[in-house]
């Protein structure tokens, strides 16, 4: 098995773990979701749903690299483009 498919396994088997751990006492992942709403019902659901929108797209390969938020390729333009505007000490 490769370290990222295994990565995707440990990643169900604690979320699953977590959920089953916490039925009773108000901290399901959703019910924090919830809290954030209660408190910034804009902003929370903006970025639920923009972090699902990324995630989705991305698994499914359907964002250009360029634009990809989480894919390598957008990392790396963007620090280049860091590099190019002065982003590093020039005196080194």
């Amino acid at each position: 098995m490769s370290s990222a498919t295994q990565k995707w396994f440990d990643i169900f088997i604690d979320v699953v773990t977590y959920e089953a751990t916490h039925l009773d006492d108000g901290e399901l992942l959703s019910e924090a979701c919830d809290r954030w709403i209660e408190r910034y019902p804009t902003l929370s659901r903006l970025v639920i749903v923009a972090f699902g929108w990324a995630l989705t797209w991305h698994l499914a390969n359907l964002t250009p690299p360029q634009y990809d938020v989480i894919g390598r390729e957008f990392w790396r333009r963007l620090y280049r483009l860091w590099k190019k505007f002065g982003g590093t000490n020039q005196s080194e």
